[in-house]
């Protein structure tokens, strides 16, 4: 009894969607929250068939699986027979099985993905915008993570002479890029930025591989 009572506890309060279904495909229980991301009141969902919850062939070949004592995954979108409404869920379906190994029916787990997905296209869009944007700058684009260049664009190369590759070596050093007399200055800022501090435009000069100097305003 006290089992039952911290099963039900978790099973209520899990953040996740969770569904059982007997042999026949019968759902028989599930939490609140698998009917909040299926999209379909709870009352409609008892009772009903899970493959008719669902429009998706290959997640309906995942729940035959699964009725065949196999552990299955599926992770693309959701469309709500009841609203319509499409998400992107991540859901996982395993067999119950008795003492004995007969199989009762499955469980599934289900998790909304969308705002992770979202995000995640959203960071690659970004980082496509600023990649294009830098390629196409004049001006020379350096990311310099402790030290060591982990980015340049195509003006640095032409500007410099290195090759990209050469920058982006492992023993490539940074500094050797600045004329002595700046040094201290790049020093100095490069500590205020590992303090989280801004530092202002400023002038200071480079040196290219071939040995020429040149004039440049620095932002950072």
């Amino acid at each position: 009894m006290e089992n039952e009572k911290k099963y039900r506890l978790i099973f209520e309060n899990s953040p996740f969607g969770i569904g059982y279904f007997d042999k026949n495909g019968i759902i028989t229980d599930l939490n609140d929250n698998a009917a909040k991301l299926l999209n379909i009141p709870k009352e409609k969902l008892l009772g009903l068939n899970i493959s008719k919850s669902i429009n998706d062939k290959s997640m309906n070949q995942t729940i035959k699986e699964t009725l065949h004592g196999k552990k299955s995954y599926f992770e693309g979108n959701y469309t709500s027979i009841f609203n319509g409404k499409t998400i992107i869920i991540k859901a996982y379906f395993g067999p119950v099985i008795s003492e004995n190994g007969t199989i009762l029916g499955g469980m599934v787990i289900v998790e909304d993905i969308s705002s992770q997905i979202k995000a995640k296209r959203d960071l690659y869009e970004s980082e496509e915008k600023f990649k294009n944007l830098a390629e196409q700058s004049p001006n020379m684009i350096f990311i310099n993570k402790m030290g060591k260049i982990v980015y340049t664009n195509q003006a640095c190369e032409h500007i410099m002479g290195y090759k990209i590759e050469e920058f982006l070596a492992p023993d490539f050093n940074f500094l050797s890029l600045i004329c002595p007399e700046s040094i201290e200055m790049i020093k100095k800022a490069f500590d205020k930025h590992k303090k989280g501090e801004d530092v202002p435009s400023y002038e200071y000069r480079l040196v290219t591989k071939q040995g020429r100097i040149i004039d440049a305003i620095i932002t950072s």
